[in-house]
């Protein structure tokens, strides 16, 4: 009798260990999470707003469009955007496409950058004190 409970459960926990699986794999994809996966916001501006949306027709196919808006302090709203496009079975890659207002970005601790090899490459504006005023490109 306690076979049947025996078998049964292992059933259940190997379906979740597959949706689990799958669930993660299906992350792995989504746009906003490679770009996250990527950029990582420094405390004060991780208060925006992610997106995700269509990319300009004139886009490579299975391109979506990723926008981060963070308030910036003497910019007001800054926009960040990115395409994300599929490569095949391989992870998605992506292309960073600026700020709006383009912003002098060196200028601002904003985000760092996560390298290929998982090695962060913090602003060169990191420890520095905020411009008083917009710094435009």
């Amino acid at each position: 009798m306690w076979e049947k409970w025996l078998v049964g459960g292992l059933v259940v926990a190997g379906g979740v260990g597959w949706a689990a699986l799958g669930w993660v794999q299906h992350k792995a994809k989504d746009p906003i999470a490679i770009v996250r996966d990527h950029y990582v916001f420094y405390p004060a501006y991780r208060g925006g707003v992610w997106s995700e949306g269509a990319c300009d027709a004139t886009e490579r196919a299975g391109c979506k469009r990723v926008t981060y808006v963070v308030p910036v302090m003497g910019c007001g709203d800054v926009r960040f955007d990115w395409s994300v496009f599929a490569d095949g079975d391989e992870d998605l890659g992506y292309a960073y496409r600026g700020a709006t207002p383009r912003i002098d970005e060196d200028a601002y601790a904003l985000y760092a950058v996560v390298g290929a090899d998982a090695r962060f490459m913090d602003s060169p504006a990191l420890g520095k004190q905020v411009p008083a005023k917009c710094v435009v490109k």
